[in-house]
């Protein structure tokens, strides 16, 4: 089956309309991937913004103040004696704190 003439004038003639839609096509799927991108940096930006909550229960925050409260509070030599008898064991603490006394005191300036 050949190719008459007047098919190829309808041809020519729907070329620029089935440009005008390719093109179309192709910008919109650049502007969807653009405009991802633009709110994909926007999420990371917010996210590096916002403050992070801690993982500390209510309970371990209860506990702490707890042990606060009891260090501040002024204790009565009548109560220190009623202590005395009831000798918990010293509790190890969960970490311990070194210093060294000299430490910042020599400066070496020699490079």
């Amino acid at each position: 089956m050949a190719i008459q003439p007047i098919d190829l004038q309808v041809l020519y003639t729907q070329l620029e309309n089935v440009s005008k839609t390719v093109a179309a096509q192709q910008q919109g799927a650049q502007l969807t991937s653009a405009i991802q991108q633009d709110e994909h940096g926007k999420r990371l930006a917010e996210k590096s913004t916002i403050v992070q909550k801690t993982s500390e229960t209510e309970e371990e925050v209860a506990i702490i103040k707890d042990h606060q409260d009891a260090k501040n509070t002024p204790s009565f030599a009548g109560e220190k004696e009623q202590h005395t008898d009831e000798q918990p064991e010293p509790q190890k603490p969960a970490f311990e704190y070194v210093s060294d006394p000299e430490l910042g005191q020599h400066i070496d300036v020699s490079g």
